[in-house]
């Protein structure tokens, strides 16, 4: 496995080269979704009840898009999620880093990925209050969610599907509908570049439920590379 900062510069790489590629960022909540935890996690994005047949489902199709392989598919995971990567059964050169984009690597996310953005053809992702006006590039489509999108906006993917997109950078910050929207996008149209940026746009968009350490400053997240530093809740 590439070391921390190796990992963002790989994929900074693929991006200048215009790689087509996804990438899907399974964390903590995630994990836990697809092991049946119900839950509604402080940050407010969305909620998982394994009772309900509804959840059910979306909770396969999370366990899907975890498991499903393509040697341009990359899951994000915690390395210290051993039965997470286990289960996932992905080859160790497609899994990176769930944090990939954020903690210690964020000033070269902030630097180098904000600045291809504003080259390239943005189609967002993210909650409907988002506040697109101080993004630092061009949103070419918006699609608007709701909270607990991964149930509310399930039809999405299709009504993506059906414009044919090619040659875009899909951005997702939908929490855990990122990753199936990543997933679903990834396997029937492969000329896109779809990333699950997380929180990382919070500071311009607003989205701002649970506030992220590691862009507020000098604190210990924004000097941490992967949670088993110490602080597993640096994962996010």
């Amino acid at each position: 496995m590439l070391s921390f900062p190796e990992a963002i510069r790989h994929f900074h790489g693929k991006l200048i080269n215009g790689d087509k590629f996804a990438l899907g960022k399974f964390a903590d909540g995630e994990w836990g979704a697809i092991k049946g935890a119900q839950f509604a996690p402080a940050n407010g994005e969305w909620q998982s009840d394994a009772n309900d047949p509804v959840f059910e489902r979306a909770r396969q199709e999370l366990a899907d898009a975890l498991q499903y392989q393509h040697p341009q598919y990359y899951t994000a995971i915690c390395p210290c999620y051993t039965d997470a990567i286990a289960f996932s059964g992905q080859p160790a050169s497609n899994i990176t880093y769930a944090n990939i984009f954020v903690n210690a690597n964020y000033p070269f996310y902030k630097e180098h990925f904000i600045k291809l953005y504003q080259e390239r053809d943005i189609w967002l992702v993210t909650h409907k209050d988002a506040d697109l006006g101080d993004l630092p590039f061009v949103v070419e489509r918006f699609f608007p969610i709701d909270y607990n999108a991964w149930i509310v906006n399930r039809d999405l993917p299709e009504e993506i599907l059906k414009e044919k997109p090619k040659d875009k950078l899909f951005l997702f910050a939908a929490g855990s509908f990122a990753n199936i929207l990543v997933h679903k996008l990834w396997r029937e149209n492969q000329d896109n570049t779809y990333l699950d940026v997380g929180s990382t746009l919070n500071p311009w968009t607003c989205v701002e439920r649970l506030k992220r350490d590691y862009y507020m400053g000098d604190t210990i997240y924004a000097r941490l590379s992967c949670p088993c530093d110490g602080v597993r809740p640096a994962c996010f």
